[in-house]
């Protein structure tokens, strides 16, 4: 009897090895699995943020991780903080055969109007990726999508008389302590100080002389025991009563302008170029 049972015992084993056998069989391949393709799409250059007088160009670097076997095309918007852009550049870029990247141009034209601190924006908006095989096994992600151009106005002379000008500075926050001086030479921090302001209050007021002879001359601000962004007025008023006001920003103490003057005969002509 316990022969019988042992026989019984191994032919239920057999039947389990046997089954086993025939489930792993019975598995099939359903192909070799392959990940999606990666299409990485950013700039890729070291300019997020250049600042260009208006005539002036700068370039940026589109590019991807890899070049692809087709096409890619990443399309692009450019917006101004002052509603209107004024410059030339293309609205989309193509890279193929085998490109992995392509330097773009922004030429900035002169909107013939004296502002200041105008910022363009310019942004990937969409990518469309064409392999030549007709794959749709890939996935698409940006980088670093965007970069800002703070556009600059080409420096516009002002012919006057001779005299005095008032250079004034102005801010709206009174916890900020700011401080002005007129300094000889361009941005010289060993120049002479012609004039400065060292108040407590948010105007800081200095005269650059009529009778200082005619050179280079640089606008420095320092921020007293801080250091932050603080936005800013600087009017120039020359001795004719005509006016320059730009509104600026400044992150650090620094030279913010410099100017030129020049006399010829009772003319006195003066240019001024934010920095």
């Amino acid at each position: 009897m316990k022969n019988f049972k042992y026989l019984l015992y191994i032919f239920a084993m057999s039947l389990l090895v046997v089954s086993c056998d025939d489930d792993t069989e019975s598995v099939t391949n359903p192909g070799t699995f392959t990940l999606p393709e990666e299409v990485k799409v950013s700039f890729t250059d070291t300019n997020p943020n250049p600042e260009v007088t208006e005539g002036d160009m700068t370039s940026f670097r589109l590019g991807m991780n890899q070049a692809i076997n087709g096409k890619v095309v990443i399309s692009l918007s450019v917006t101004s903080s002052d509603g209107a852009v004024e410059a030339t550049y293309p609205t989309s870029v193509t890279l193929e055969n085998g490109e992995a990247a392509k330097y773009i141009d922004f030429a900035i034209t002169d909107d013939g109007i004296a502002e200041s601190g105008e910022v363009y924006t310019v942004t990937i908006t969409g990518v469309d990726v064409q392999f030549a095989d007709g794959s749709t096994q890939y996935y698409v992600y940006n980088g670093d999508y965007s970069r800002s151009i703070t556009v600059k106005d080409i420096p516009v002379p002002i012919v006057t008389t001779v005299g005095d000008v008032d250079i004034v500075l102005t801010w709206a926050d009174a916890s900020r302590d700011m401080d002005l001086f007129l300094v000889t030479g361009d941005q010289d921090f060993g120049g002479t100080v012609i004039d400065s302001s060292l108040g407590f209050t948010t105007t800081e007021a200095t005269v650059f002389p009529g009778a200082q002879p005619d050179g280079v001359f640089s606008v420095y601000i320092n921020q007293y025991a801080f250091t932050a962004v603080v936005d800013y007025t600087m009017t120039f008023r020359f001795p004719d009563g005509q006016e320059r006001i730009i509104n600026s920003t400044i992150t650090q103490d620094s030279f913010v302008f410099t100017f030129t003057k020049s006399t010829s005969g009772a003319d006195v002509t003066y240019n001024i170029t934010e920095l």
